[in-house]
């Protein structure tokens, strides 16, 4: 049971923390972007 739990627990870190790195590559192509906007 314990186990299970512990199974459970990284799993939705594992999702958790894929979700902030897909999001912090959102922001940095949106950055570049507003980036090659200012330059042209």
């Amino acid at each position: 049971m314990r186990l299970v739990m512990c199974l459970f627990l990284m799993s939705r870190e594992f999702k958790f923390y894929i979700s902030i790195r897909n999001n912090m590559v959102l922001v940095l192509i949106i950055l570049r972007l507003h980036i090659k906007m200012d330059i042209v």
